[in-house]
């Protein structure tokens, strides 16, 4: 027991960055045993551990002492002179009350905001103006005064010494003396500092500069200063502690320390004393809102939910009053009122503004929430729980989620920025900590042990589970071979040990994504703010728990895309029928939208499309709002494992089995089956006797899927329920039907081959390389201020074998997903399946430097740079290097000698000086040659040659050393076209991972694929470009300092030219790409009516022409700078964010599907971004909507053409969906018109009920200035009545020879000329255009006038042929969409191939036939070399792809060509949205193949015989097991009006039951499988035996 009374004053936790080893609770469990009784923390300029400490202190008793160590300027705060500012002093701060803790809050947010300089500083001047309850010590050796003393300035240290107790006051300034004997200068100035109490009176404080718990933590924290600085331990330039005992003490022990002086003991238990400072945590501090005069905010919200209900429900019962009413006083006991009322501002402000809006989540259960107008769902009807959104026993505010259309979310944003000001608004920030894997590594990195020792022991940790992470600990105990390694292995040993000292210690701070808190007075009065690290957006110093402990209130804004479209529908419906739609009132019993469900007519549904959820709905036959919310959730993301029995259950009531009689009011609308959260809550109450507050538990457990947790609470559960007289054994058995709800989630995955890149290492490594070494490494993230910070995973997890498609970009970067997965696009996230060709897609535009890199020495990078370029590398005792360049050779030559062994020999007989590397001493290893051999270089050829993983590591300075060796020898820079730089290699994997690494020294490079001469012939391969006027020049500073001879010098004239680089930013040769995108152009907006600036107004301020805040359908984006002025002149961050982001905009060249891969996602922490293939990707998982989904099927239901225009707009570019969409739009009696000048505008436009036309910016080859002029001339003088008449007016201002055959090729004139004749004629009107034109500009107008038109005389021509007709239209709209090629044979052989689109609703065990065009064949060569392909194939209903392996692919070669047609038989695969299916046969369709297969199916050909009988027939195990068989007896020959007759009845009673027809032959009836499958009811039978006189019996 400490006999001493002293309490540390002086003490850093881990929260000291990578520099502070000891986490808070240990911390205080130490001083506890210590037998301490107060406390203070005093972390380097930052309070981020604040109230942790403070609580953690409370709960074991001990007086928290809040303080920071501050960085104080050695002049003004705000100035940054280089080599004088950057020389801040220490200064200990601690807060003795209230007053001085707010004044550390607002000292540090300062030192942030206004003062950072390499170190968050405040200055004398501020420090005196709130000094106020602050209790100041002069710091450890690195303050002013211990420095003035240092260097015997003692009238500088006393001037400062004084000046400090003028500051704080007298009493609360001292004199520090710290207890550190091993530094002989501390002794020196602690006898120093006691003289200067002597003569000043100023009295002296013993502190101990605590940075770690124990002695034998030195170490540990030694290392943890190595892996800050990216050094290893032996690196003798390196700050280092150790030697000097910085651990936690005991009072005895300073107190012997400073026996001589026991008034410096003392000091620290009278400063403790004076520290009262209570903090009121737990008490919610709502944004203020605006009330009545009179009123409060309960009495406000009781009068809106009262009014509320009376408008939206008016004839409510005493049940839903009484509710209301129960609600009202939980909220009111809980003090929420505020609350809802700051969410109910401002989404009745969206809503007022025409921006469609939802809430998700548990608020819907809230019956306050409805009448308020926060959610549109009535908790009465849907019978939900208002205990599940809030029970009285939960302490925090509920979650209230609330979704807006994306395309409007910003101008929510600027509202409530506007209202409760900027600053009242920030976003909350986030720690990264150092986990079990990447700690290993770290530690072995900085123990200076090979990359290969950490990995082979990072890889040896298990994977841990969500909420329930590895630790060092486990892992031993899991992998008994790290155990059994670490007893052998010293090494490994040290390894792990330091590792677990430093496991769970912050290693950075980063910003939340979507957390944002409001606060109803400036926020520094709860929290201290900061910058995000690199960016300018203000975040909180507090985490989310501290946030919520202090009372600040989170909220969450989310931008769907699919409410757009919604908003998109209802709008045109206004326009066009006059109509107004409420969507929160439709009525949820209409027969058409059940019916359009029923049918499974779901395409453009919202959570309601995709093959799997329509084969559900077709056999649900949903018939009330229920059905669908049970769908949605079950299928998105519940147990799809149920659903097979909820359609049972509807379809056969008598079915319905429950586990107990009480479970029928709360399963009662879903048949029994357990199927949302909900269920599980009231489950747990009414049979397992949970309360409320014990059910929110088991949600938390269930939704953070901790198994811990949840085995705790089976056990809890299954007792629960044996004491409310359930059995064990059902009870085991209702466990097992809950347990699916802890697994909740939507697989948004990545392929196997996807690469990470390290955020603190650099290191890259595909997702299922990560996933196999259940490592957790750090990743970029991109935050809400778009910049990226580095973000700990969680884990990966397996997701197993998904569709994936290929997104190519303008870059030449790629990226492959799934169809769910998320990109970012201006507009926010966006699944991959929603976006097109022509959008853009953020990308970094630079990658931050990594934290912990590797190195190389110098000859080491020169040499691999050189060999990388221009080396032979498969020599089998030597390395070769060739240049035609003395300088070069020179240059490589001196780097491998610096090698060991190396003999170097120049052989200058050729063109090319070959430089060879062999060995001095013949029996000993050459070093270069042995280091390439490690590196995995050895035998490469050129078209085989990457950066081996370590160049990846490398940091910036180095990576630009290599790489420009690398360009010096095998690149290019050249004056030529305005500025040529770029690498050329055969190896594609070298150029991607080149633009790669340009990118981590911010960079932009573009990839070409190119071909080359080479040998007499061509070779493929791909140059790296450089390209802009910005790039350039960071390639001159980092790459560019390297190159040598004449590179450098037209490196340096290229920098240098004007003509080339001014103004700068502007592209050179291929031109920039890195603009912002046109969608800004809301969020400018959305700015000007929040400052209210008009437009010229607002182009004055900013700098910029008044035309860039026009909309302009010709403007592909928005320069940086312009975007930046614009933010400044508008005071808008979030604009400015745009300008000076980290993300480049990569427009979208190409999606494809690419097969069926093993798939894998990473669990990130929030923001739930990262970049893979340096590409930024999203993981987070939006709810179900039921409403929004029931509103888009009521949309389609009743207003078709509107809806599917609005469908087609949001899908126009990817034609995969559009040519699905157009072929949906058939059934429902509406035809997709090709663009026509007269008509079209720029996308889809609804015509009437029955049209909609193309719009015409669809046209390949046709700009949108053509476009723009072609809509102003018809606009403003009306249609245009003649092809001259169009030339006339059109071709004299953009139309060219390319746009005109554009038009006319794809139908857009059509109106004015046969395709045929116009484009024979082309070169004629064009030239009379032309010369029209040129008679107008010499003045002779009039003359030509009074002429009229003179068109030349247009000579005939053939028209176009049908299938120069669809070819055109499908290189140019990139579908075929008057008709396709292959709709003659599709409707011959109905019923007998499965419709492409189709293909996906197939059983997986089914051989099917599918026919279609080849519209792309791919031949692959496996790896014995055989041929295969892959094959798409299309029909007027869609796309579907084979895979042919090499036995058929042998078999049929000469099919597999594009433009044939095929039928395919195969098997589907058995993912559900696949439409890949196995080739098992193929046969080119030709007109006898046709002809045949009709035959064989009996399709009817003029046949003159009638009659057909329906029998019995056992169905196989097969049939059974797909629903049974349903067979027809047909006569050999039968009448096509009887043939049509029961193709009517097949598709009018859809069900599981395959049809099969048995028809009589010379050798027996033969049985043939149709394409139908029915649902064997009577009224089918009866219609059968009606059509034939026979009778009729299901098998």
């Amino acid at each position: 027991m400490n006999r001493v009374r002293f309490v540390h004053l002086h003490l850093h936790s881990h929260y000291s960055l990578l520099d502070g080893l000891g986490k808070i609770p240990e911390l205080v469990s130490r001083a506890k045993e210590l037998g301490m009784d107060a406390l203070a923390l005093t972390d380097h300029g930052v309070l981020y551990g604040a109230i942790e400490f403070y609580q953690e202190c409370t709960k074991a008793g001990i007086k928290p002492i809040i303080g920071m160590e501050a960085y104080i300027a050695p002049h003004r705060m705000t100035d940054r002179r280089p080599r004088i500012d950057d020389r801040a002093t220490h200064l200990t701060l601690l807060a003795a009350n209230i007053e001085g803790y707010r004044n550390l809050m607002i000292a540090t947010t300062r030192a942030h905001l206004d003062g950072f300089y390499y170190k968050p500083r405040i200055d004398k001047e501020f420090l005196r103006s709130h000094a106020a309850g602050l209790i100041g010590l002069s710091g450890c050796l690195g303050s002013e005064i211990a420095q003035a003393l240092a260097a015997d300035d003692l009238v500088k240290a006393e001037a400062a010494a004084v000046e400090y107790r003028d500051i704080f006051g007298e009493g609360n300034f001292f004199l520090e003396v710290q207890d550190h004997p091993e530094l002989p200068l501390q002794g020196a100035v602690n006898q120093k500092m006691f003289a200067l109490s002597e003569r000043t009176g100023i009295p002296t404080v013993a502190t101990k500069d605590a940075h770690y718990i124990h002695p034998d933590d030195a170490e540990a924290q030694d290392v943890l200063l190595s892996i800050q600085t990216g050094q290893t331990i032996t690196d003798p330039t390196r700050f280092s502690m150790r030697g000097v005992d910085y651990s936690l003490v005991s009072g005895s022990a300073i107190a012997a320390a400073f026996a001589d002086h026991p008034e410096a003991i003392e000091a620290t238990a009278r400063i403790a004393d004076r520290c009262t400072l209570v903090l009121e945590l737990g008490k919610w501090n709502f944004p203020a809102v605006d009330l009545p005069p009179g009123e409060t905010s309960i009495t406000e919200l009781r009068r809106r939910a009262h009014e509320g209900l009376l408008a939206r429900i008016p004839n409510c019962g005493t049940e839903t009053l009484e509710r209301l009413q129960y609600e009202l006083g939980i909220i009111e006991q809980k003090g929420f009122s505020p609350y809802f009322l700051v969410v109910s501002d401002y989404v009745n402000w969206a809503r007022a503004q025409g921006i469609v809006t939802t809430t998700r989540g548990s608020a819907a259960g809230s019956l306050v929430s409805y009448t308020i107008g926060v959610t549109t769902v009535n908790p009465m009807y849907f019978q939900l729980p208002f205990e599940r959104f809030l029970n009285p026993s939960r302490p925090s505010p509920p979650d209230i989620d609330v979704d807006f259309a994306d395309n409007r979310r910003d101008e929510v944003l600027a509202y409530v920025t506007q209202k409760y000001g900027k600053d009242r608004v920030a976003q909350i920030c986030t720690f990264g900590t150092m986990m079990a894997r990447g700690v290993v590594r770290d530690v072995a990195r900085a123990l200076g042990h090979p990359y290969a020792f950490g990995d082979r022991l990072a890889k040896m940790i298990p994977f841990g589970s969500q909420g329930f992470p590895m630790t060092l600990e486990k892992a031993k105990e899991e992998n008994p071979e790290l155990k059994t390694l670490a007893d052998e292995d010293a090494e490994v040993r040290r390894v792990l040990e330091l590792a677990k000292k430093m496991e769970g210690c912050a290693r950075h701070v980063s910003v939340h994504a979507a957390g944002v808190v409001i606060s109803s007075t400036p926020l520094t009065d709860y929290t201290p703010l900061q910058r995000e690290s690199g960016g300018e957006k203000i975040i909180t110093q507090y985490e989310m728990g501290a946030v919520e402990a202090v009372g600040l209130l989170k909220m969450d804004f989310l931008g769907i895309r699919n409410l757009s479209i919604l908003g998109s529908a209802v709008e045109l419906i206004k326009k066009t029928k006059g109509e107004t739609i409420d969507l929160e009132n439709l009525p949820l019993d209409d027969t058409k939208t059940y019916e359009l469900l029923g049918k499974g007519d779901t395409i453009g549904l919202f959570q309601l499309g995709g093959a799997g959820m329509t084969r559900y709905l077709r056999e649900l036959e949903p018939s009330s709002i229920f059905d669908i919310q049970a769908m949605v959730a079950l299928y998105r993301p519940g147990p799809i494992e149920s659903i097979p029995e909820f359609i049972r259950r509807k379809k056969n009531p008598r079915t319905v089995r429950l586990l107990d009689p009480r479970m029928k009011d709360i399963l009662s609308m879903s048949y029994g089956i357990i199927t949302y959260q909900d269920d599980v809550l009231l489950i747990a109450i009414k049979l397992a006797g949970y309360t409320w507050e014990e059910a929110d538990k088991l949600r938390k457990a269930m939704g953070k899927k901790i198994p811990k947790e949840m085995a705790a609470q089976k056990e809890k559960f299954i007792g629960g329920c044996a004491k409310n007289g359930l059995t064990e054994d059902k009870a085991q058995e209702l466990w097992k039907l809950i347990e699916p709800f802890a697994a909740y989630g939507f697989n948004k995955c990545l392929p196997a081959d996807v690469l990470l890149t390290d955020a603190e290492t650099g290191e890259r490594l595909t997702i299922g390389e990560l996933y196999r070494s259940n490592r957790r490494v750090s990743l970029w993230t991109l935050g809400e201020d778009l910049k990226l910070h580095p973000k700990k995973i969680r884990g990966v997890q397996s997701n197993g074998v998904k569709p994936v498609y290929e997104v190519r970009m303008r870059s030449g970067r790629r990226i492959r997903a799934t169809a769910n997965h998320p990109l970012f696009t201006v507009a926010g996230w966006r699944a991959l399946e929603t976006l097109k060709v022509g959008e853009r897609i953020a990308v970094p535009r630079a990658l931050p430097e990594i934290s912990n890199p590797a190195h190389l020495k110098n000859h080491e990078l020169i040499a691999l740079g050189y060999l990388l370029a221009e080396g032979n590398l498969c020599h089998p005792s030597g390395i070769y290097f060739y240049s035609k360049s003395e300088s070069e050779c020179q240059d490589f030559v001196r780097a491998a000698s610096a090698f060991s062994n190396a003999r170097v020999h120049l052989d200058y007989s050729k063109s090319a000086t070959a430089v060879y590397v062999g060995k001095k001493e013949p029996r000993a290893p050459n070093a270069l040659m042995a280091w390439i051999r490690e590196l995995g270089l050895a035998g490469k050829k050129a078209t085989e040659k990457y950066f081996p993983d370590v160049v990846f590591k490398l940091p910036q300075n180095e990576c630009a050393l290599l790489l420009g060796k690398l360009w010096q020898g095998d690149g290019c820079v050249h004056p030529s076209q305005g500025g040529q730089i770029f690498y050329a290699t055969s190896s594609e994997r070298l150029a991607e991972e080149l633009q790669h690494l340009l990118l981590r020294l911010g960079i932009v490079s573009v990839i070409h694929e190119k071909r080359f001469a080479y040998r007499g012939g061509f070779r493929k391969g791909w140059t790296v470009n450089v390209s802009s006027a910005e790039h350039i020049r960071t390639f001159a500073q980092t790459v560019g300092r390297h190159l040598i001879g004449e590179k450098r010098l037209v490196l340096k004239a290229l920098v240098d030219s004007k003509a080339t680089l001014v103004p700068a930013g502007v592209p050179i040769a291929r031109g920039t790409f890195d603009t912002i995108p046109t969608a800004i152009f809301g969020v400018v907006r959305s700015a000007m009516a929040v400052r209210e600036f008009g437009v010229r107004e607002t182009a004055e301020v900013a700098g910029v022409h008044w035309r860039l805040l026009h909309r302009d359908q010709k403007k592909k984006g928005y320069t940086r700078s312009v975007i930046t002025r614009l933010g400044k002149a508008l005071n808008d961050p979030g604009l400015e964010r745009y300008g000076s982001s980290d993300v480049l905009w990569d427009e979208i060249r190409e999606i494809r599907h690419c097969g069926e891969e093993e798939t894998f996602d990473v669990l990130m922490p929030e923001p739930h971004n990262f970049v893979a293939d340096d590409v930024i990707v999203h993981n987070s998982h939006a709810a179900s909507y039921a409403m929004v989904a029931y509103q888009t099927a009521y949309l389609k239901a009743h207003f078709p053409a509107e809806f599917m225009t609005a469908v087609l707009t949001a899908d126009a570019g990817d034609m995969e969906k559009v040519a699905a969409a157009v072929a949906e739009c058939a059934p429902m009696n509406m035809e997709v018109l090709p663009p026509e000048v007269n008509e079209s505008r720029e996308g889809f436009t609804m015509v009437d009920d029955q049209h909609i036309r193309f719009g015409l910016l669809a046209i390949k080859n046709l700009g949108e200035d053509v476009v723009r002029v072609i809509l102003e001339e018809r606009d403003g003088d009306g249609p245009f009545r003649s092809v001259g008449e169009f030339i006339r007016r059109i071709s004299a201002k953009s139309a060219n020879k390319k746009s005109f055959e554009a038009l006319a090729k794809s139908g857009a004139l059509d109106a004015l000329g046969e395709r045929g004749k116009l484009l024979a004629n082309m070169e004629d009107l064009l030239r009379w255009g032309r010369e029209t034109r040129a008679a107008a500009e010499s003045g002779q107008r009039s003359l030509f006038h009074d002429a009229g038109e003179r068109l030349p005389v247009l000579h005939n021509a053939p028209p176009a042929s049908r299938e120069e007709r669809l070819a055109w239209e499908k290189e140019l709209l990139g579908l075929y969409l008057t008709e396709h090629p292959f709709r003659d044979i599709a409707d011959a052989l109905k019923g007998i191939l499965v419709p492409c689109a189709r293909v996906k609703e197939e059983d997986a065990r089914a051989l099917i036939r599918v026919g279609g065009i080849i519209s792309h064949a791919k031949r692959i060569t496996t790896r014995k070399g055989e041929g295969m392909m892959i094959v798409q194939i299309e029909d007027p209903t869609g796309f579907a792809e084979a895979v042919v392996f090499p036995r058929l692919y042998k078999e049929t070669e000469s099919v597999w060509r594009e433009g044939a047609n095929v039928m395919i038989s195969g098997r589907r695969s058995a993912r559900d949205e696949e439409t890949r299916f196995i080739a098992e046969g193929a046969t080119e369709l030709t007109d006898a193949a046709v002809e045949r297969l009709r035959s064989e199916a009996h399709v009817p050909l003029g046949a003159h015989e009638r009659g057909a009988a329906v029998e019995a027939s056992v169905a196989s195990p097969s049939e059974r097991q797909a629903g049974g068989a349903f067979t027809v007896e047909v006569p050999a020959r039968a009448e096509a009006a009887l043939w049509n007759e029961l193709r009517a009845l097949f598709t009018k009673h859809p069900g599981k039951a395959r049809v099969f027809l048995t028809v009589p032959g010379e050798r027996g009836p033969k049985r043939i499988e149709t394409n139908f499958a029915v649902a064997p009811t009577p009224e089918l039978v009866e219609a059968i035996r009606s059509l034939t006189g026979s009778a009729c019996v299901t098998g």
